[in-house]
């Protein structure tokens, strides 16, 4: 088994340099961040998963 961990792309809070512990704060990708997420699907298009884990929050399920 084979398990990939990954880290949500760029959010509007990366760029304020701010911390959100609350997912329901709505915390969402930038433009930027959206083309991170893209460039990784890319990177692993090539891989069968059998699930996605992701967290609540919007940035992570936005990844995802």
């Amino acid at each position: 088994m084979e398990i990939y961990f990954m880290r949500h792309g760029e959010s509007e809070y990366n760029v304020k340099k701010l911390i959100n512990f609350d997912p329901s704060v709505p915390v969402h990708l930038t433009e930027n961040g959206k083309k991170q997420a893209e460039e990784a699907a890319g990177e692993l298009k090539h891989i069968r998963f059998d699930a996605i884990c992701s967290s609540e929050f919007p940035r992570a399920r936005e990844t995802a």
